[in-house]
């Protein structure tokens, strides 16, 4: 936890990017995905942030007008989880990453 993290790749949004976590210890009202909110890229091609502790329930950037989110914070299990990226484009492949 802490660690900085950089995800290169195409088709970021300067804002409202939101990393996806997919872990089979995670559970979110039967649903094993938590999300890293709001990470900006400044070229379109670099996500960069640091690794927290605690993730959210919703891809913000996928939320209909007037749609909420539970505010939670999602503990991030260690172990082998698979990460992408979600944005107004869509949803990146997704990459396996272990978090220690």
């Amino acid at each position: 936890m802490g660690t900085k993290i950089i995800i290169r790749g195409s088709g970021f949004a300067p804002t409202g990017n939101d990393i996806a976590f997919t872990h089979p210890k995670i559970d979110f009202q039967g649903r094993n995905i938590a999300y890293l909110n709001h990470v900006s890229s400044s070229d379109g091609k670099t996500l960069s942030f640091n690794l927290p502790d605690a993730l959210g329930a919703c891809a913000y950037s996928r939320l209909n007008q007037n749609e909420t989110c539970p505010e939670i914070g999602i503990l991030l299990p260690k172990g082998v989880a698979q990460i992408s990226v979600v944005n107004k484009n869509g949803t990146s492949n997704s990459l396996t990453f272990t978090v220690k």
